[in-house]
């Protein structure tokens, strides 16, 4: 495929692509692969996944599945060892019985080793509400409302005298029957029926079941110590935690609740390692350094946009440590900066910084509160290990009083405490080897070790390391974004085929790639877009019905003018002087370029004013600083006032002194960074040079 150039432009639902014959500079091929996109839309337009109800049904089979099996396993066993007959029908007799009276007498009298098995069968069958504090946190409403049921339950038993669950559900009524869910025609059935219901409805915990096996046991041992022996107490239950399971055995054999190690993603840098979680708090660490060191201050006043100083670092580093968040007027309190100071995370949707989370949920009053800061710090990394690895209440209360040496209502505290979910991109050992090169005030990402943590820790960019040479594309890899993945499947579709049509990639080919931005979004990311875009869409609709009303023709450029001139709040920014409807839309009123657009190569809403006609040609082909600094200062402070009351992104722009194009190809590569570095990390094993959009923008600069 000697001096071919092949041209991809990637979107969320179809691919673009061209064979160009560079020596004859015409396109050989050409076509576009429409495909449905990754995701499934509910009615209101939200992503759903494609498998989410295969899943779900998939993970009731696998629940029914396992309860059955555990069942049949428990009756097989009591039959083995003679707690249960072997015959059919006696089986059935035995099985009929009401447990309810025998669970009562059990605690007292001497059972046959058939009721005794009836026990333990239905024991088996209703075991009760395992707690999963993870699930709790989710589901908090609903938690509180069903744990404050279980707990008036607990009283109830303890007014009524009864000493078990079973001996206070056979006090309710010596007749019920629990065979009979349903009403029928004679008043003893229909008692019976309600009563059933009122049981089946009653929210129970397992440690209720629990404590009346326990009770039962040694109740009924002293009769037949040779049948009820230690090792089947293990096999019906056993206590203690081992690997996936909570406990083990027939009865309250529990498997633990939490998503399976093969899921957690592969770390970018350590592929042999998983993710680290959100919620580690050398995560934490990271997270908050990486996003100070990031930092941009802009003083409109001063007319200069600069990083922070060591002292500012420092105080915002200790300042955010100590919190969950800070609102970026705290920060500017704290750094004692002017109010006209802006940072350059501060938008219209962002009002704060994240600080050190789990420090702060376990510092609060409603964790641990003031001693978590005279904690060593292992036995701190060692709390939070406990409350991120541990889904079982009772067994992470116990590990934190005897391994962590916590009181009971410190490590009730802790437990109630919600920690951030999810993962980071980095496993620890990589975020371990990085945090001291961000301590130092380095970006993560930069050019090489003199700026850049990734390359001071020994680590390569993405797009500097090597891969195997193929003819053809392999499988795509397994990416948690389902537009991504999708996409990457399509693109080997057509690279693999455009291989068998035109001979594979040599040194000299190029593979050119345009990316739609949606396609790198998260999935709460490209909510966000959505609900931006409705709004956008909303505003629009809106300025064309005023700009009917007054007169006008409702087109796209006279939408643009009229949502700049709501902006500006109706006035010149370069003046200040009132800009009428009519002036507007009558011919004196232009549209400007804050920064020049051949310079700046920006033609976006954000690069644009409306102003005075004669106050454009005034500009000129020239930054609002370069404009007035020197030749009329007191007008340049002036428009630094009147600009201050515009969005960030758009102030800077009357500050900046230079147009440096490096940075404007830096923002247009950070719109498509992710999937840009996936394809071409994808497509480098052919072999050809990969061109993406930086390198086309840097080529034609």
């Amino acid at each position: 495929m000697a001096g071919f150039a092949l041209g991809l432009d990637i979107g969320s639902s179809s691919i673009g692509w061209a064979v160009l014959n560079k020596g004859e500079q015409r396109i050989v091929a050409a076509g576009v692969r429409v495909y449905p996109e990754g995701v499934d839309r509910d009615q209101q337009g939200g992503e759903k996944s494609k498998s989410a109800q295969r899943r779900t049904a998939r993970g009731m089979r696998r629940q029914i599945a396992r309860r059955t099996h555990r069942k049949r396993e428990l009756r097989q066993l009591l039959i083995q060892i003679g707690l249960l007959p072997d015959a059919t029908d006696a089986l059935n007799e035995v099985l009929a019985l009401n447990p309810y009276p025998l669970r009562a007498r059990a605690l007292d009298e001497k059972l046959s080793p058939s009721e005794i098995g009836r026990i333990l069968v239905h024991l088996g069958h209703r075991r009760g509400f395992l707690s999963n504090r993870k699930a709790d946190r989710a589901r908090a409403k609903e938690a509180k409302g069903m744990l404050a049921e279980i707990s008036a339950l607990a009283s109830t038993i303890e007014g009524a005298g009864c000493r078990t669950l079973g001996e206070y559900l056979n006090s309710i009524d010596h007749a019920f029957d629990h065979r009979h869910r349903n009403p029928e025609p004679t008043e003893m059935a229909r008692r019976r029926g309600r009563l059933a219901d009122t049981v089946r409805r009653l929210h129970t915990r397992r440690d209720m079941y629990i404590e009346e096996f326990e009770e039962i046991w040694k109740a009924q041992r002293r009769h037949y110590p040779e049948l009820l022996t230690d090792d089947l107490r293990i096999r019906l239950y056993n206590p203690i935690a081992d690997g996936d399971w909570v406990c083990k055995g027939f009865i309250f054999g529990q498997r633990k609740m939490y998503w399976p190690k093969s899921v957690v993603g592969r770390c970018e840098l350590e592929p042999r390692l998983k993710r680290c979680p959100k919620a580690d708090r050398a995560a934490q660490r990271f997270r908050l350094l990486q996003e100070v060191n990031n930092i941009r201050i802009t003083d409109a006043l001063a007319r200069v946009e600069r990083s922070l100083t060591d002292d500012e670092r420092s105080t915002l580093i200790n300042y955010l440590s100590k919190a969950k968040e800070r609102s970026f007027d705290q920060i500017r309190k704290k750094l004692n900066l002017a109010d006209h100071v802006s940072f350059n995370y501060e938008r219209a949707e962002r009002k704060k910084l994240k600080g050190h989370e789990t420090d702060a949920g376990l510092g609060a009053k409603t964790g641990i509160g003031k001693d978590w800061e005279s904690l060593s710090e292992p036995r701190k990394d060692a709390i939070v290990d406990i409350l991120i690895n541990e889904d079982h209440e009772e067994v992470a209360l116990q590990r934190l009083m005897t391994e962590c040496d916590l009181s009971n209502e410190e490590a009730q505290c802790a437990l109630g405490v919600n920690l951030p979910d999810g993962y980071m991109s980095y496993s620890r050992q990589a975020i371990e080897k990085l945090l001291p090169h961000l301590e130092r005030g380095l970006h993560l990402m930069a050019e090489d070790a003199r700026n850049s943590a990734l390359h001071a820790a020994g680590y390569l960019r993405p797009d500097e390391r090597e891969v195997g040479q193929r003819q053809f594309l392999p499988p795509a890899p397994d990416l948690p974004n389902p537009l991504v993945r999708q996409a990457i499947v399509e693109v080997r579709k057509i690279v693999n085929g455009v291989i068998r049509e035109f001979g594979k990639f040599g040194r000299d080919d190029a593979i050119h790639v345009e990316l739609a931005r949606e396609a790198k979004k998260s999935l709460d990311e490209r909510k966000q877009i959505r609900f931006d875009n409705a709004s956008r869409e909303g505003q629009r609709e809106d300025a064309a019905n005023e700009i009917q009303r007054m007169g006008f023709k409702a087109s796209r450029a006279s939408i643009n003018r009229y949502l700049l001139w709501r902006e500006q709040e109706e006035y010149c920014v370069y003046c200040g002087k009132k800009i009428s409807q009519a002036q507007l839309f009558g011919g004196d009123v232009d549209i400007d370029h804050i920064l020049p657009r051949w310079r700046s190569l920006d033609n976006s809403m954000a690069n644009k004013a409306v102003c005075h006609r004669s106050c454009n040609d005034d500009k000129g082909d020239r930054t609002p600083r370069e404009w007035l600094e020197d030749a009329d200062p007191v007008r340049y402070e002036r428009v630094l006032r009147l600009a201050d009351g515009l969005p960030y992104n758009k102030r800077r722009k009357f500050i900046q002194k230079d147009i440096v194009l490096e940075d404007f190809v830096e923002r247009q590569l950070k719109d498509t960074q992710y999937i840009t570095r996936l394809v071409t990390q994808y497509l480098k094993c052919l072999g050809a040079r990969i061109i993406t959009p930086r390198g086309q923008m840097t080529a034609e600069l």
